[in-house]
Formats: C-alpha cells, structure tokens, sequence
C-alpha cells in the first residue's frame, strides 16, 4: 500500500510540520477526542436505562433476537469496503487545499458505497433469513414474527454504510463535533424509537427496527448537510475512476478487517444461539454491551489520532502512538477495576429481578479483554493510517479458524464462561501482536501498563471471590484510586497540555485552579 502513503514526509518541511504539529496537538486532540466521547456517552447511558425497559416490554427472548439483529445490522453496514476509513485518510491527506480533489473523492466514495450497500443488503437478507429461519434456537411461536422482520433489517444495511462515509469524509478534516452530534441523536434515537413503539404502538419485531432505520437517516441527514457545505457544495456530482482506485487500494484490505473484525466480535453471540437459546444470548449480550460502552474514550481518542497519524511523519506519529497506548491503559484501567468489583451489585441494581446471574462471570471476564482491547485500537489506527493495512486484514484471516474453533471448544466445556474467556484470550493476544509490529515493545511504553495491570488483577480476584458489598466498594475505591494516581504520575509530558485543558474544561471552581497549577509544576519538572 505504499502508492497511498503520501503521508509520509519527503522533505525536511514536512517535518518541521509534524514537529510543530506535536506541540499544539494535545490540546486540538484532547477537544476532538471530547466531542467523540460526547458523541458516544450519551446514547450509551441511554442504552443502560433501555435495557431493563426493553426486557420488561418485549421479555428476553425477543430481546435476545432483537440483539442479534442489531448485531448482524453493525456487521453487514460496517462492509463498506475500507471506504469510511479511506475518505478520513485522503481527506487528512489532501490538507487544506486541493477543494476539487476533496470534493471528487467524497462524490466517488458515496457512488460506490450505494452501489456496494445495495449488494450487503441482499447478502444481509439471506444470511439473516437462513440464519433466524433455521439454526437459531427460538420458541417456534416467535420464530415467524423474526423472519417477517427480515426485509426491514436489510433495508437498514446501505444507510448504516453510506452514514459512515459521511461521517468518515468529516473527521477527516477533525470536525468532530458535527459527528457527535450525529452520532448523539442516532444513536439514542436507535434505542428511543423502537421502545417508543413497542410501549404505544405494538411489540412487533418488524416495526421495532424499521423505527431504528428511521432515527439511523436522521442522523445520515445531519451528516450529509455537514458533507454538502464543506465538500460538495458548488461542485458537479462526479465519479473519479481515480479516486475511486486510490480509495478501493486503501480500502481493500480495511474490508478484509471491517468483514472479519465483526465476525470474531459476534460469532461467540450467535454460536450461542445455534448451541444454547436465545435466553443464553439475552445473558451474554447484556454484560458484553456494558463492557463494549466501556470502550468510548478509548475509540474516541482512536479517532481523533487516525486523521493525525495520516498527516504527520512516520516517527512524530509512532511516539504519538507510543504515548497514548500507554495512557489509554492507565487511563482505563479505573473503570475496569470499578466494573470488575461491584458487577454483581451494578447489574442487579440496574436489571433487578430480570438479572440472569450467569452475566455476572461473563461480564467480570469480558472487562479484562475490553482492557487488552482498548491499548490495541491505538496502534491499529497507527498501522492503518500509515499504510500497512494489509497487515492488520491478515491479521484477522490468521486468527479467525483459530478463534472460532477456541470458541466452539470452550464453549461447549465451559457454557458462557468459555465464550467470554476466549474473547479475552484473543484480544490479548492481539493487543501484544500489535505492539510488536508497531514498533512499541519497549520500555516507555510497557513499564506504564504494568502496575494497572496488577490492580486489576487484584480486582479481579476481590470480585470472583468476595460476596460482601461494602467490602468490595472500599476496595474498588482504593484500587481505582490508585490506578488514577499511577495514570497522573506517569502520564507523558507531552499529553499534559491537553489533560490540563480537558481539566480546565470539565473541573469546576478552585478544582480548575489546582489541575492547572499541578499539570503546569509537573510539566515543568
């Protein structure tokens, strides 16, 4: 993928830029990776209010396909052929000028990922018609109402796809904001509608995700009006073959990663409807969808890093790259330590008497990949954005006979367990695979990842093996303090800039007054 790499520098200028660009990039990247996060939060809470919602109105089972459908809905939209991810890079390519080459590429990327939606929307129709109409396990008296929903769940495919080239041709210029709003009304819209339907209108699979579609298009027309002003507007509807191959030669083996990334992500879902019930994917899905929301800042600084890691020289970028896996570990691990303590309390407290308590290991086990997970997304956005996206596609072709026969066999032995624990497994795996290749094995970057490591390790142990509640909180308090204590002490000095602005942001009165006097002695020291 060389011939795409024109990001990399050429001259001694270009250079300079990177240098410069590092000095005033942690506070640009510290708001854009905010309005990425603001843009994922809020339906994430959303989501948690739902779910017990959801279950009390439409009961388990349904849920539980309903699940499904959301899941194979994410897969088959994500097929865009790499072109979401290969419009961020050619736009943040492109720079501030070249408006024409701007505007023919995101014409040429719309035209294509139309026609390619149309072709997942027919493939989407006969997986799910075959997939729901036989393997999956179901009361046979529901099984007709999920098929008839089929149609509504294909039609959903090309407008999932087509937002994300949308969304992806706007952060390529890093207006995150615009994309957050997006994402914010979309995806609460996602949850708000369909329950709206199912407590005034009627309980019907069909009509559940057709309102889905319907709050998915809203948030596609807030992104195409944001795409028409900064691309289009002024401009003939064109189709450029060479743009077209310039975004089809990144994008390609993006595909390859965008068909079997998700495949690994839900294939323990679905393999647990076809060997156990849909109950059993009502108690999987629940706690994965807790530790899978757990993933916003992680993906939100993923994303606001992609258009710069395209943009800057190969070293600035990678010692970027090396900060920042390094950080998100620190940063995250809190949250994993909460979570892992007091899931037992948190999921019965949110779900009540619908908890099923096989979510509890699940979700407790699940935390510890999502943690794994979260320092990969940053030299996986590393690797892509400079080129080597073959790679990461052969790197899912690798794993996936692996994973799925791990799946299959530790599933069996271990029931829900072994799903989870063989999720973890892989992302493990993978996490230090991808350090390896990019170039980040070494001290700077592995010695910060080890003490939140052994705190939660230790969580992990208080929750597996305590019972009592007040024990549990003092020592998720004390770990988790710990954890940010490590993650504000060896924080990078080249991030405190945008941490101290973040702070300065979000901390109120005298707070504000000691963060900014802190980072500043710290940066100075």
């Amino acid at each position: 993928m060389r011939s795409l790499s024109r990001a990399e520098p050429a001259t001694n200028n270009h250079d300079r830029a990177g240098e410069c660009n590092t000095r005033i990039c942690p506070v640009k990247l510290a708001y854009n990776s905010l309005y990425s996060l603001l843009g994922m939060a809020v339906p994430v809470l959303v989501s948690l209010a739902t779910v017990p919602l959801f279950i009390a109105q439409i009961g388990a089972e349904r849920y539980g396909a309903l699940a499904i459908a959301w899941l194979v809905l994410g897969y088959f939209g994500a097929a865009d052929f790499g072109i979401g991810r290969a419009i961020t890079h050619r736009i943040a390519e492109l720079g501030s000028d070249n408006r024409v080459a701007k505007a023919d590429a995101v014409y040429s990327a719309l035209l294509s990922i139309a026609g390619f939606g149309c072709i997942t929307a027919v493939v989407l129709f006969v997986f799910a018609q075959w997939y729901f109409a036989g393997p999956f396990k179901v009361d046979d008296g529901l099984r007709p109402e999920i098929v008839r929903a089929v149609w509504v769940l294909a039609l959903c495919s090309p407008a999932v796809a087509i937002n994300g080239v949308l969304a992806g041709a706007i952060m390529g210029l890093e207006r995150f904001r615009l994309v957050a709003v997006s994402n914010t009304i979309s995806n609460s819209g996602l949850l708000l509608l369909p329950l709206a339907v199912a407590y005034f209108i009627r309980v019907d699979l069909t009509l559940l995700i057709a309102a889905a579609l319907v709050a998915r298009l809203v948030g596609s027309v807030i992104l195409g009006a944001g795409v028409w002003h900064a691309f289009l507007k002024g401009h003939p509807i064109t189709f450029s073959r060479d743009e077209f191959a310039s975004l089809a030669k990144f994008g390609a083996w993006i595909m390859v990663s965008a068909l079997l990334g998700p495949v690994m992500v839900f294939a323990d879902r679905l393999l647990i409807g076809v060997l156990i019930d849909a109950a059993a994917v009502a108690a999987y899905a629940i706690p994965m969808l807790v530790a899978a929301r757990t993933m916003l800042i992680p993906t939100a600084i993923s994303q606001a890093l992609f258009p710069r890691f395209a943009a800057e020289g190969e070293e600035s970028s990678r010692m970027r790259c090396g900060q920042f896996s390094a950080f998100i570990g620190q940063i995250f691990a809190p949250i994993i330590i909460l979570l892992v303590c007091l899931a037992e309390p948190l999921l019965s407290v949110w779900l009540g008497g619908a908890l099923d308590p096989r979510s509890v290991l699940i979700g407790q086990i699940i935390l510890l990949g999502y943690w794994t997970n979260a320092i990969a997304i940053v030299p996986f956005a590393f690797l892509q954005a400079r080129g080597q996206t073959r790679y990461t596609a052969m790197l899912h072709v690798a794993e996936l006979p692996f994973y799925l026969a791990l799946l299959w066999l530790l599933g069996i032995q271990f029931g829900l367990a072994g799903f989870a624990l063989t999720f973890s497994i892989r992302t493990t795996i993978e996490c230090a695979i991808l350090l390896r290749k990019a170039a980040l094995c070494k001290t700077a970057v592995i010695i910060p990842l080890v003490p939140p490591a052994i705190l939660i390790a230790l969580a992990t142990l208080a929750g597996l093996l305590l019972t009592d509640v007040a024990i549990l909180v003092v020592i998720a308090l004390v770990l988790s303090g710990a954890a940010i204590l490590v993650s504000v002490v060896m924080m990078p000095q080249a991030l405190r800039p945008g941490f101290a602005r973040i702070g300065w942001i979000v901390a109120p009165g005298a707070l504000k007054i000691r963060l900014a006097g802190f980072m500043k002695n710290r940066g100075g020291s």
